[in-house]
């Protein structure tokens, strides 16, 4: 039986747990957080998580596992909580959390004599080493920040931040508040940031407007 190592527990990695469990394979999943869902969680920590008022963009009747409906009392549009509650269902469902490492971080990939030797990082323990046949990588997207730079950036001496750090809505009280980009993760702070903010302002290059217009907000295009 081939030994499969799945490097992330969100959705796709659980997705994918299941399914290989289904075929016969002996899977180990590794979680660097210490919860599974990925960033269906709301978390403090220094990686992308949900805001305090996250509402899925996807419809509940599109956006289910189709061995795993969506309770009924979720609605159209899933809050982040109903998300994070039917991914933890999904988990105990098909039994997969006794497979799973939590706090357990991959430092390295390598080769060796045909299988994949993968470096585990555990929360206070000493790094190990473990071997499989096959791997899959369910990290996600949304792992490494890219900042725009522009000229004169560094002159600017207000705060400066990555959407990724942004945890604290209330810093922002009375401020005027420019957000650079115009994708989901700008709608949610955006949201979260209406009536902290005294105003908002929103610059991104091209793209839907997909947030609710507010006389708070000024949209700028360049």
């Amino acid at each position: 039986m081939d030994r499969v190592a799945v490097i992330g527990a969100g959705p796709l990695g659980l997705s994918a747990m299941k399914n290989l469990e289904e075929e016969g394979f002996d899977v180990t999943g590794f979680e660097a957080r210490g919860f599974v869902g990925g960033i269906w969680h709301c978390s403090t920590d220094s990686a992308l998580s949900v805001t305090e008022k996250t509402i899925f963009n996807s419809s509940r009747y599109r956006s289910a596992f189709s061995d795993y409906p969506f309770d009924d009392d979720v609605d159209a549009f899933p809050t982040w909580q109903q998300l994070d509650k039917y991914l933890n269902g999904y988990c105990d469902h098909f039994d997969l959390r006794p497979h799973i490492q939590l706090n357990s971080r991959i430092t390295n990939v390598m080769r060796e004599e045909k299988q994949w030797v993968l470096e585990v990082s555990s929360k206070n323990k000493p790094a190990r080493l473990e071997r499989f046949d096959r791997i899959v990588v369910a990290t996600g997207s949304f792992v490494q920040p890219k900042v725009p730079k522009f000229d004169g950036m560094e002159l600017f001496q207000g705060r400066k931040i990555h959407a990724m750090d942004f945890q604290t809505p209330s810093m922002y009280d009375g401020q005027n508040v420019l957000i650079v980009g115009l994708h989901a993760t700008t709608q949610d702070v955006a949201k979260v940031l209406h009536g902290h903010a005294k105003k908002l302002y929103l610059a991104h290059k091209s793209g839907v407007l997909l947030v609710r217009l507010s006389p708070r907000f000024q949209f700028m295009q360049r």
